[in-house]
């Protein structure tokens, strides 16, 4: 096994890769396929560790999500419009069917597109849509009062 953290290219910047550089890596053992690892879990964690951040307001998590090989990547305000945008995506490389759980207080969800644009409405019942992805699709959805 081989692992290059440096390749000093000379063009198109002579100076690329030049200076103090720091790395973090690990490696991870299993026995089982990628579709049912936990891989991408373990990377987030050693990639963007917890922050934890004392607040009176909540006790519990904002969103949950039933499948743990669809990831929540993204949660930002909509940019043309009220709401919260999430972005999930299918990590294993199957079809899955997962419910999404949100006690934040929402009204509607809509799918859009990565440019937020719309495509669909969502059924929302007490905080909970239920979708379906294909392979490493990606889903934008925004939630709104």
């Amino acid at each position: 096994m081989s692992l290059t953290l440096l390749r000093a290219p000379v063009w198109p910047d002579e100076s690329a890769d030049l200076g103090r550089q720091e790395f973090t890596y690990a490696t991870t053992f299993g026995d089982e396929p990628i579709s049912r690892s936990d891989v991408v879990h373990a990377a987030y964690e050693l990639n963007v560790p917890v922050q934890m951040r004392h607040s009176p307001c909540c006790q519990s998590s904002f969103f949950q999500i039933s499948d743990s090989h669809i990831i929540l990547d993204c949660v930002k305000l909509a940019e043309d419009s009220d709401g919260l945008v999430l972005r999930f995506y299918e990590s294993s490389g199957s079809a899955r069917t997962c419910t999404f759980r949100t006690t934040l207080p929402s009204t509607a969800c809509t799918e859009t597109n990565m440019l937020e644009e719309l495509q669909r409405d969502l059924t929302i019942t007490d905080g909970t849509v239920k979708f379906t992805f294909r392979a490493f699709e990606v889903k934008t959805l925004i939630l709104s009062q």
